[in-house]
């Protein structure tokens, strides 16, 4: 591919995409040309170690959605965050193979924090649910208290639980986001 192929193809991609700055980033790959051609390459040298006008366009989308999910003025949005994840991995693959085990071992513990939130919370509920068949059993009302706190404090306990397990989580997805990112720029870099 030509350099004004190359530099065309780049700007649909890039206005496809809604990505902003095209006209700094058309400027910066026109500069690659320039010191590349200067170092004796020809324009398809340059045009195939820059890679894929669609796959930059992309990176530098996803990028934009990793600035969305990082900006402490909006709020977290799970499902772009799980967007950004698989689009990483897309960009480079050799990710999924190297975090599978680990992805997978990680996921896990977290699918059974969150199981084990849940169940805490269920249990508190139950105690309550309990509480008229207690009744019946016990003549004193310090069983019902008794009852009726424990069930208080294990709703309480869970509600805790999964609001640290949602910080967890989130933290997680954050750092797999980042390491992700730090990644392809390595990887596009070279």
């Amino acid at each position: 591919m030509k350099r004004q192929e190359f530099i065309e193809s780049l700007k649909v991609h890039l206005e496809k995409n809604r990505v902003q700055n095209i006209s700094e980033i058309l400027a910066d790959y026109e500069e690659h040309f320039s010191h590349g051609l200067a170092s004796g390459k020809t324009e398809e040298e340059v045009t195939s170690a820059l890679g894929q006008p669609e796959s930059i366009a992309r990176a530098y989308e996803t990028e934009k959605m990793i600035e969305s999910i990082q900006s402490p003025q909006q709020s977290f949005n799970w499902g772009l965050a799980f967007k950004v994840v698989l689009r990483l991995l897309i960009l480079a693959p050799f990710n999924f193979f190297v975090l599978l085990i680990p992805g997978v071992v990680i996921g896990s513990l977290i699918l059974a924090a969150w199981a084990l939130a849940v169940a805490i919370f269920s249990v508190g509920f139950a105690a309550f649910a309990i509480l008229p068949e207690i009744a019946k059993f016990t003549e004193t009302l310090w069983a019902l208290a008794a009852a009726s706190f424990a069930g208080l404090g294990l709703m309480g306990l869970g509600v805790v639980s999964a609001i640290l397990m949602l910080m967890l989580s989130r933290g997680v997805l954050m750092m797999l986001i980042s390491y992700l990112q730090w990644n392809v720029k390595f990887v596009t870099e070279k």
